[in-house]
């Protein structure tokens, strides 16, 4: 089993917005750390490098 998405399932999408300065969602959400600790082990997962690289 892959960790990986179906890239069908996102076939429908042209746009995507990410919001890196809290434009969209309050500072107190902590959404950048959740999306950091989600990249960071994407990255680990996808490339192996030690943790402290990824």
């Amino acid at each position: 089993m892959t960790t990986l998405p179906d890239p069908a399932r996102f076939a429908h999408v042209t746009d995507w917005v990410f919001d890196l300065d809290n434009t969209l969602y309050p500072h107190h959400s902590n959404l950048f750390s959740q999306i950091d600790v989600k990249m960071t082990a994407y990255v680990g997962e996808l490339l192996t490098p030690p943790r402290e690289e990824a």
